[in-house]
C-alpha cells in the first residue's frame, strides 16, 4: 500500500499503541476511533468501511434527535392547543 493512497484519510489522524500488544487506535475525524491489529490494516477500504460507519452512527443519531424534538413539539400542542 502506498501512503499517497491514504493521504486523504490521515488529516488529524493519530495513531495511538495498545501497551505491548500489536493493536494499534487509530483516530481522524471521519472514522473516529477504531482498532488495527498492525499497520499493514491501515488500507483505504477499511478507513472508507469506518467513515461508513460512522455516517450510519450519525443518520440513527440525526433521527433519534429529530423524533425527541417531535415528541416535543407533540407534547407541547397537546398541553397548549391553539384556539
Amino acid at each position: 500500500m502506498l501512503i499517497t493512497e491514504l493521504k486523504p484519510y490521515m488529516r488529524s489522524l493519530v495513531i495511538q499503541q495498545k501497551g505491548e500488544s500489536d493493536q494499534i487506535d487509530i483516530f481522524t475525524i471521519p472514522t473516529q476511533w477504531f482498532t488495527v491489529n498492525g499497520l499493514e490494516e491501515l488500507t483505504v477500504e477499511r478507513f472508507e468501511q469506518e467513515i461508513k460507519k460512522q455516517e450510519g452512527f450519525r443518520d440513527a443519531q440525526s433521527k433519534m434527535v429529530s423524533k425527541t424534538f417531535d415528541d416535543i413539539l407533540n407534547r407541547e400542542e397537546t398541553k397548549n392547543p391553539k384556539a
